[in-house]
């Protein structure tokens, strides 16, 4: 049985937990970026699925958000305590914990201080306006290694122009975003698209769609 993600994430679960563990099998580090974490429920699940997978002690699953950001659910997060620590601002963190939310006044700031070629697989699930997914790619562009992975939640076709962003006024309009910089068309300098997942909406449920892209 796969592992409980977050909203609107109903149908990905198995395609994603293969991916990580797949990618786990032929590396011998691992780093992973939730961009847009809200009540955390992916980020646990991610950081279960690698935690039962891993052979190695060299990884760990990271969170990052907006400091009060809208979606953000301190309380449900609170209810997972252990394993996710919670950082804020300019705190440091601890080096032991594997799994890490990072609350940020300038989200893409702490982005662009990270090490390039640091990421292996970042999954961008922030605000699904029409600018917002492609700002976030941009940020993690050149932290990505070489083989590495971006999901992009809130994709299938389905899911475009519904839920309200409130972040970026608009709706959901992430396919238009990154076909925007040339990603969706295979355009985009080193990245092409290695799969799309459509989740339950075309099924009646409420799961939308992911679009993962890899480095080469």
């Amino acid at each position: 049985m796969s592992k409980q993600f977050g909203i609107r994430m109903d149908g990905n679960e198995l395609e994603i937990e293969y991916l990580i563990k797949d990618y786990l099998k032929n590396n011998n580090s691992f780093n992973f970026l939730e961009i847009g974490s809200a009540a955390g429920k992916t980020l646990k699940a991610i950081y279960e699925i690698v935690q039962e997978s891993v052979y190695h002690h060299n990884w760990e699953v990271n969170g990052l958000d907006i400091l009060n950001g809208w979606s953000l659910d301190m309380e449900a997060i609170k209810l997972f305590g252990h394993p996710i620590s919670i950082v804020y601002n300019n705190q440091l963190p601890n080096k032991l914990e594997k799994a890490r939310l990072f609350l940020q006044e300038y989200p893409r700031q702490w982005i662009k201080d990270l090490q390039d070629n640091s990421i292996d697989i970042c999954f961008i699930d922030g605000c699904h306006c029409s600018n917002c997914p492609a700002d976030d790619f941009l940020s993690v562009d050149r932290k990505i290694k070489n083989g590495g992975y971006v999901i992009f939640h809130d994709t299938c076709v389905l899911s475009q122009g519904t839920d309200w962003q409130m972040h970026g006024n608009s709706f959901i309009d992430v396919r238009n975003s990154i076909k925007n910089i040339g990603l969706l068309d295979n355009k985009y300098l080193n990245w092409v698209m290695h799969k799309e997942l459509f989740g339950t909406r075309f099924n009646g449920g409420e799961g939308n769609g992911c679009l993962i892209f890899r480095k080469q």
